[in-house]
């Protein structure tokens, strides 16, 4: 799944973390950049696992 826009993306990293990534900006904490994200990997089996990515330098602000 790709999306680029935070208002998919901040409430995917929070629930496959979580809520441990702290992505309240405005509350002292970071922003997602551009092409940041959660890959989910899904095997034969059903299990799950979740990768952070990050397409720039840095995965946030």
């Amino acid at each position: 799944m790709l999306s680029s826009h935070d208002k998919v993306m901040v409430p995917l990293v929070a629930y496959c973390t979580n809520l441990k990534a702290n992505l309240k900006y405005y509350d002292g904490g970071k922003w997602l950049n551009y092409l940041a994200g959660i890959a989910i990997i899904i095997d034969e089996f059903g299990n799950r696992r979740y990768v952070p990515v990050k397409g720039l330098d840095s995965a946030y602000t």
